[in-house]
């Protein structure tokens, strides 16, 4: 039978490698009783369409991709999913909203987003909608100095947004109420989901925790969470915060098996 796919974008300054290491999307613990093939994009610059400075087309590219995987492999072309990391995860803001993309993309997964305001009007969501509604979970840790969760000034004094403003606005575009529920993911680990009935849960942002840095959240040592240079797959740029108290990965690949 086909199979779902899911799309990862590394980071700045990284590439599908250490993405890889970081995601574990291809793990077959992670992965449970349903088998995803994973592609790992590299961009064709240090990072991804979105980012001040980059001008590259990289929904193209990305439309290119899933030209190319659906001709070539037996996949199920309505589970097709993105997630990604930082840049990468603010990647998946832009390819939400484009026109061109849509419906091609079931869901979104993006951990440690930079949703950069020049992309839009005013609140970091582009404004080319493609009026679709597409089911978003995010990740954010309380201790992220690169994307802070409060927004704030960033790459060449572009902004970023607060992230519980992004994913009010989200709501607010989805024609969803702006309230939400909370669910204990762990002690120290919360999510917020709007929508209720067959809606329930299609916008989800997790707090990560006070002690998350810009770290992919796992129970275990990986490239974000190591001090810098020990890492595994030896990205170098460790962020010393530790292990999380959850794994962000089982979460994406259940939130993805739900829609």
């Amino acid at each position: 039978s086909p199979l779902p796919v899911i799309v990862s974008f590394h980071g700045a300054s990284r590439n599908a490698t250490e993405q890889a290491g970081l995601d574990r999307f291809w793990d077959p613990d992670f992965q449970g009783s349903t088998p995803y093939i994973v592609i790992y994009a590299e961009a064709h610059k240090t990072t991804w369409e979105g980012t001040p400075d980059i001008v590259d087309a990289d929904t193209n590219y990305t439309s290119n991709i899933l030209d190319q995987i659906g001709a070539n492999l037996h996949i199920d072309l309505d589970r097709i999913f993105a997630s990604g990391k930082s840049d990468g995860g603010g990647f998946l803001n832009v390819l939400a909203c484009d026109a061109s993309l849509q419906g091609r993309f079931a869901a979104f997964a993006p951990v440690s987003g930079a949703f950069y305001t020049f992309n839009d009007t005013a609140d970091g969501i582009p404004i080319e909608s493609g009026g679709s509604f597409p089911p978003i979970l995010e990740f954010h840790g309380g201790l992220d100095i690169t994307i802070p969760i409060i927004g704030g000034v960033r790459r060449d004094n572009f902004c970023l947004p607060s992230i519980p403003h992004w994913i009010q606005d989200w709501a607010a575009r989805d024609n969803l109420p702006v309230t939400n529920t909370t669910s204990a993911v762990t002690s120290e680990a919360t999510a917020f989901m709007f929508g209720s009935g067959t809606t329930e849960g299609i916008l989800t942002h997790i707090f990560a925790g006070p002690k998350v840095n810009h770290s992919w959240p796992a129970t275990f040592l990986n490239d974000d969470n190591q001090p810098p240079g020990c890492g595994p797959f030896g990205a170098g740029d460790g962020n010393g915060d530790g292990p999380a108290s959850f794994n962000a990965t089982p979460i994406i690949i259940k939130f993805f098996n739900s829609w």
